[in-house]
């Protein structure tokens, strides 16, 4: 029997104790309602699968920085092929975990060789020669993934912290993204984030931070701008942040931080459950809502929309049995992942769809 997940009515919205620097960053130039909707759908448990996965490039990120972390901490080595099967079997771990949380979904693929053979590039290049070469013992104890934090305030985990001859330290972190703008500046979001861990790591551990850099996927270490003298007025920021989304929680109306935009919804992952979501005019992709009134035959669904009546079809490979089918009339249903086929009357599933029935209050 399919299952296929439902919406829920209503969700639970909580405060937020702290945050990181990547997630006060993305908060500030991004959505906080759409946070704030993640995280209220990850408490509603594995069963819920409400957050079809819009884009793989993000679980390609998590790998490459995985094996940055592992061979940092000694715990994979930079042997290139031990890092090509440690490689292929989490990417195997994260496309049966897609597959077990979204049954609904065919032929989960996350094949990337170019970007295996990059990273591996990148471990052969970092760990052959020592970016920097100390002249006194780290005093810094776990320089790998080293965690700093602030209670109630910001907290973290630092890729890696390199010890300087004049014993001051630096701040590196790994991207495995796009480091510059198109003019060639490096993105504040990033500036930004290194500041607060420097920031951090100096109040946490009483040193004094002197470097910022990021090594990207290339494995090129690109020096990043220090501000200290901003440290408090940056540190007031990130409190005024957190004291705004806290207050639309407690108020119960975190809608208001809601920030629709083309580039906000694109790759929002809760973009389906928010009614104010704005749908990129350039992509073939859509989501549809509206009420399942017909099914024609086993392979198509008409559904009454706001816009009018339009047709989806190519749901034969669901191998959907007669009672199944049965079920889904007169359900209020959202289609995510649909292919336009024509503008308002045709649609198609995907191997990457996903249907939800929305549940009655």
């Amino acid at each position: 029997m399919t299952e296929f997940p439902q919406i829920p009515s209503k969700y639970v919205f909580k405060r937020l104790d702290e945050l990181t620097p990547s997630r006060y960053t993305s908060l500030e130039n991004g959505c906080a309602y759409s946070f704030l909707l993640r995280q209220a759908v990850v408490a509603l448990g594995p069963p819920s699968r409400l957050m079809p996965p819009l884009s793989y490039r993000n679980v390609i990120g998590t790998v490459i920085h995985k094996v940055f972390e592992l061979v940092n901490k000694k715990e994979l080595s930079p042997n290139r092929n031990e890092i090509k099967a440690f490689w292929k079997a989490e990417i195997k771990r994260q496309e049966l975990k897609i597959s077990e949380e979204y049954p609904a979904l065919r032929n989960v693929s996350i094949v990337d060789y170019s970007a295996m053979f990059d990273t591996i590039r990148v471990v052969e290049k970092l760990f052959s020669v020592s970016t920097v070469q100390p002249k006194q013992a780290n005093t810094i104890l776990h320089p790998n993934e080293h965690k700093v934090k602030i209670v109630g305030l910001l907290s973290g985990s630092i890729d890696r912290v390199d010890s300087l001859s004049d014993g001051s330290f630096r701040v590196v972190d790994y991207k495995s993204g796009k480091v510059f703008n198109d003019d060639g500046s490096i993105k504040e979001e990033y500036i930004v984030q290194l500041n607060l861990y420097a920031y951090l790591l100096e109040e946490q551990e009483k040193v004094k931070v002197s470097r910022l850099a990021i090594i990207d996927k290339t494995g090129t270490c690109i020096p990043v701008p220090y501000h200290p003298e901003k440290k408090q007025e940056v540190f007031n920021q990130v409190k005024a942040t957190l004291e705004r989304i806290n207050t639309a929680v407690e108020q119960k109306q975190p809608e208001k931080l809601c920030s629709s935009s083309e580039d906000n919804c694109r790759f929002c992952q809760v973009a389906h459950l928010c009614k104010n979501r704005i749908e990129p005019q350039d992509s073939p992709y859509k989501i549809i809502e509206g009420t399942i009134t017909s099914i024609t035959n086993d392979d198509q669904l008409v559904v009454s929309t706001s816009n009018g009546s339009l047709t989806v079809a190519k749901f034969r490979a669901l191998d959907l049995d007669s009672a199944e089918w049965a079920s889904l009339a007169g359900k209020e249903a959202v289609f995510v992942n649909l292919f336009q086929v024509i503008e308002n009357r045709l649609y198609n599933r995907t191997d990457n769809t996903v249907i939800y029935i929305k549940e009655t209050e």
